[in-house]
């Protein structure tokens, strides 16, 4: 436009050369400055509708809280054992017409490997949750210790009971800050040795800075083990006495999961519950939980249930089935 209005306008003498280039120029340093200021107008937008989504979570009251103060039971000063009771353990998700957790009753005993193995959708993750009240629970069903979990604090509960989930949330930072997610103050040598512990040694020698690797957010710089091996060595850092396993060596290979599991249990008497698809890796637990439908419809060595008749020999065999399936295409 200005080219076309100038000429005439340089064509009819009202307009100088030099005024028609000023002007061109006015023009360019215009173009820039109006761009920025759509783009701010779009950010502002967006960060207008974001910080009421912020808003909106801030707001909302948690389901699960803390007990009453007077309902809090005293809570022994010596270290925990990590024994953990259910009696009819149930669990009711909101909206749901059935129970996920249908009277569930076990008693895992301090320093015991035990897996819990069963179909898809059969409540292993609703149990793994119930362990760390993630889930809401009625009093009377779930103890820690002989004390009624509903009735400790959260912050206590969930330092006594470290989850690792089958897909732990990385943050963008370096690798140490997200293995000390738990202990923010932990050393080093703590850091190092909780790595080492999880297999994850070797794979950060391989790292250009080591530990100070940047893992981008949900660890989209690391593999699949590598991300389930960083949150193993998070929960184990917190060297809390109960640790649940929720199917959190599925990307990891099965000689790896056996060193794992074998580097676990040397320590100090700690109370390991893994959920798993692997029955090769519970096979050489304690003892083994299986579920379906939300129940316990067997426990025992893997010995004795590949004998009995049920879910358990049944999941053996189409896994084994599998297997050579497997190996005959390759």
């Amino acid at each position: 436009m200005l080219l076309a209005i100038g000429s005439g306008q340089l064509e009819a003498g009202r307009l100088s050369i030099g005024g028609l280039v000023a002007l061109i120029l006015y023009v360019e340093q215009l173009v820039f400055p109006t761009a920025l200021l759509g783009f701010t107008l779009n950010t502002f937008q967006t960060g207008q509708v974001s910080l009421e989504r912020v808003e909106e979570l801030l707001k909302r009251e948690p389901k699960i809280k803390d007990p009453d103060p007077s309902d809090v039971q005293p809570q022994p000063t010596a270290k925990r054992q990590g024994r953990f009771e259910a009696r009819g353990l149930k669990v009711q998700y909101q909206g749901a017409e059935q129970n996920t957790l249908n009277g569930l009753n076990f008693c895992i005993e301090p320093g015991e490997l035990v897996a819990v193995v069963g179909a898809v959708g059969c409540g292993k993750t609703t149990l793994a949750r119930a362990f760390g009240r993630m889930v809401p629970l009625e009093p009377g069903q779930l103890f820690l210790d002989g004390v009624d979990v509903t009735q400790m604090p959260l912050k206590r509960l969930r330092r006594d009971v470290a989850i690792v989930p089958q897909e732990g949330f990385l943050f963008t930072s370096t690798l140490a800050d997200n293995l000390r997610y738990g202990d923010p103050d932990a050393s080093d040598q703590r850091v190092e040795l909780a790595a080492e512990q999880a297999r994850l040694a070797d794979d950060v020698k391989g790292f250009p800075d080591g530990f100070g690797t940047v893992v981008g957010e949900r660890g989209i710089t690391l593999s699949g083990g590598q991300r389930q091996r960083t949150a193993l060595g998070r929960a184990l850092l917190m060297s809390a006495p109960v640790l649940v396993l929720d199917d959190a060596l599925a990307s990891v290979d099965n000689n790896t999961a056996a060193a794992i599991l074998d580097s676990i249990r040397a320590q100090d008497d700690r109370t390991i519950v893994m959920i798993s698809h692997q029955l090769s890796a519970a096979a050489a637990c304690d003892r083994i939980l299986v579920m379906e439908n939300g129940r316990i419809v067997q426990q025992g060595h893997h010995n004795a249930l590949i004998q009995q008749p049920g879910v358990y020999k049944r999941l053996w065999e189409r896994q084994q089935a599998s297997q050579q399936l497997d190996a005959l295409a390759s």
